[in-house]
């Protein structure tokens, strides 16, 4: 009597049962992969606006500008301006500095002021429209890291993100 060689009709319809079920299990995981690189840049950004306001706040302590309300001190070749010696985010100009020079954030990234002009928002391109930028609240808006300037003197900004 011959051996028999391969796979019954059977045993192939199982397997490949077996590989749907173990497919079908896996993939929320790997879906979930959008989400966390995102989470993962946004806490970038919320580390990245730490370390300038860190940075800005000694060249503050330095010049002794840090009790001032409205300042400025030169970073890494920038004129940055103070308020009690923490970057302002308080128009177009700031906003510009702050994306440009000292964070030099990603292109595929937005960053935008709210409506009362002292809170930046950082976010993936496209994640929100134009129109809500004034809108957003950092305590309700997944995906977004934001940065608000010192409200008083000894005061330190605020900085938060939420994951996506």
């Amino acid at each position: 009597m011959k051996k028999q060689n391969g796979f019954t009709l059977i045993e192939l319809v199982v397997v490949i049962v077996i590989l749907g079920i173990l497919a079908a299990t896996a993939a929320p995981k790997f879906i979930d992969l959008q989400d966390d690189a995102r989470t993962a840049t946004v806490e970038a950004a919320k580390g990245a606006l730490e370390s300038m306001a860190a940075m800005t706040y000694s060249k503050s302590l330095i010049e002794n500008t840090e009790k001032l309300a409205d300042s400025s001190v030169e970073v890494n070749g920038v004129t940055v301006t103070t308020r009690y010696g923490y970057p302002r985010s308080n128009d177009a100009a700031a906003l510009a500095v702050i994306r440009d020079e000292l964070l030099q954030i990603s292109d595929d990234y937005d960053v935008v002021l709210n409506s009362n002009n002292v809170t930046v928002f950082i976010f993936p391109k496209g994640l929100y429209e134009p129109a809500v930028y004034g809108n957003l609240n950092t305590f309700l808006v997944p995906c977004i890291a934001a940065y608000s300037e010192a409200a008083q003197e000894g005061g330190s900004p605020e900085i938060k993100s939420n994951p996506c």
